[in-house]
């Protein structure tokens, strides 16, 4: 049986061979072609790299929409739990306790689904100094602290975002608003007794710091009309009797066209980085540049002095020439602080901000600047709206 079907192949094949030698030539050429040449095979991949090329775009333009409407869902979760805050304790989330103390994100934790994070970080009181209770934690706790989802663009970055550099802590990519106003008038008045120089009270972080009346007291020219501001101590020196502020009253414009929160300026080549002086740690040059670049990816968990850049950018100064408020993430940055400390996405063309009542916008990175300014005032009694 088995010879009869190795004869049986053995004659099919002899009679196919018979067939093609008796064929014409152009069939018989036909009858022999039995695979690609090396000229069909080149075409082949040609055609196959063309598709790839053409389709490639489209898969990448496809995967950043999806990142884009992440990060403005996180935008939303944020604003929800802003008016989580506010319905919960009738007040804003405040800026910060004070100076090296858990701030806006940390105070918001247990609003955006991340009380267990809430109580370690508080565990040991709430006035504890946040680089004290970070030194304490091991790297997979570290680890726990830098994985927030909600605190971060998927289009920056993703995974562990933190930093043990000068400031360290959980990596932020949005920040609130910090809106100081001017009105370009006359010299402010006498200097208080408790400070030395015009200089002193001339910072604008130091307007930001004593948002409460401090600053308006002293100089009536400038406001500070951020939509939140630092925490009021209901015992003097008691950080454990910390209030809020101000409420969404205090919103004199309304909240549907008032900007709170945006993505933070972060140039690609200062990702991650969080030194004191950018020049002297190599990372700009030394001439035209600010020494405090490298600041900007610092932990937003607290605020330390002028380290603002950490926590909140600045839009400010209708008096000032405030450059680029919404910037491009390859921008230079070569000043500061307009140009230093502003908003920008690594989404093409757009920036994401959170509205006072909850809903979210992406912002042209060539939106006016003064309309920006006025949707990031309070209360300057104007409404505009964005394109």
């Amino acid at each position: 049986m088995k010879n009869f079907k190795t004869n049986t192949l053995k004659n099919s094949v002899n009679h196919s061979m018979l067939r093609c030698s008796k064929a014409g030539k152009i069939a018989r050429k036909k009858c022999e072609k039995v695979g690609f040449t090396l000229v069909e095979l080149l075409v082949v991949i040609a055609i196959i790299g063309v598709l790839i090329a053409l389709l490639l775009p489209a898969v990448q333009a496809a995967r950043e929409a999806a990142r884009r409407s992440q990060c403005l869902n996180h935008l939303k979760q944020t604003g929800i739990g802003i008016h989580n805050f506010h319905d919960t304790t009738l007040g804003l989330p405040p800026y910060f306790i004070e100076e090296h103390r858990p701030g806006f994100w940390v105070l918001l934790l247990p609003y955006i689904e991340q009380q267990p994070l809430y109580d370690n970080i508080t565990s040991y009181g709430i006035g504890q100094y946040f680089q004290t209770y970070w030194g304490t934690l091991t790297s997979e706790q570290k680890d726990a602290h830098g994985s927030v989802p909600i605190i971060k663009c998927p289009s920056r970055r993703g995974g562990v975002a933190y930093t043990d550099e000068w400031r360290p802590g959980p990596q932020t990519d949005y920040s609130p608003i910090v809106y100081l106003r001017t009105t370009g008038e006359a010299p402010e008045p006498a200097i208080p007794a408790n400070q030395t120089t015009y200089s002193n009270i001339d910072r604008w972080w130091d307007v930001a710091l004593r948002s409460r009346s401090y600053y308006e007291l002293h100089s009536p020219k400038r406001k500070n009309n951020s939509p939140f501001k630092m925490a009021g101590l209901q015992v003097a020196g008691n950080l454990s009797t910390w209030q809020t502020s101000n409420s969404f009253a205090a919103w004199t414009d309304g909240t549907s066209n008032q900007l709170i929160v945006g993505e933070k300026y972060i140039p690609p080549d200062y990702l991650g980085k969080c030194v004191q002086n950018a020049v002297a740690s190599g990372l700009v040059p030394s001439s035209g540049y600010s020494t405090k670049v490298a600041r900007m990816d610092c932990s937003g968990f607290y605020q330390n002095d002028n380290n603002f850049s950490a926590m909140a950018c600045l839009m400010h100064n209708y008096g000032n020439n405030v450059g680029a408020l919404v910037k491009r993430a390859d921008s230079v940055v070569t000043q500061e602080p307009t140009s230093f400390y502003s908003f920008g996405s690594y989404h093409p063309g757009i920036c994401n901000f959170l509205r006072g009542d909850g809903s979210v916008v992406s912002v042209q990175n060539n939106t006016a600047d003064i309309m920006l300014l006025m949707l990031s005032d309070t209360g300057d009694g104007g409404i505009s709206e964005l394109p």
